[in-house]
């Protein structure tokens, strides 16, 4: 599971089609990605994420409850596919449905063209944000035209 406030340093994530050429196409298929345990809470937290090399292109994409190896991460909630060294972020607000969620993020690598994949390690973070009251109170300007 991912600290809140602590960036993890993880080694490349395999290419996104590696070893796909070796299903058949009767089977479901997800792409490859390193699965994080973002966690829950009721107010609002989120995922970032960034390559150590600037010309690497990994994602960050954002995956609901019941996420397993077996069932594959197929279908993301959010994704965050910015350019190749750029910072990469996915947003939650755990009462979306109305019930706090687990949520849990994956790495995609789709850099690997012509056999040659990406290699260069990457820092992912947690980070959580509270409850910010808004204060109502009346307008006390006006406007004259």
């Amino acid at each position: 599971m991912l600290t809140t406030g602590v960036a993890h340093t993880r080694p490349a994530p395999v290419a996104a089609y590696a070893g796909l050429d070796y299903v058949s196409f009767e089977m479901p298929v997800t792409y490859n990605c390193e699965g994080h345990r973002l966690g829950v809470h009721v107010l609002h937290q989120g995922a970032f994420m960034y390559p150590v090399d600037q010309s690497s292109d990994y994602d960050l994409r954002l995956f609901g409850q019941n996420v397993t190896p077996e069932a594959g991460y197929f279908t993301p909630l959010a994704n965050s596919s910015r350019p190749g060294g750029c910072l990469e972020a996915v947003l939650t607000f755990g009462l979306n449905a109305g019930t706090a969620e687990d949520f849990t993020v994956g790495v995609t690598s789709w850099d690997c063209w012509g056999g040659e994949c990406a290699d260069a390690d990457y820092l992912i973070g947690k980070v959580m944000g509270q409850a910010c009251p808004m204060e109502r109170t009346p307008r006390t300007s006006t406007t004259t035209v």
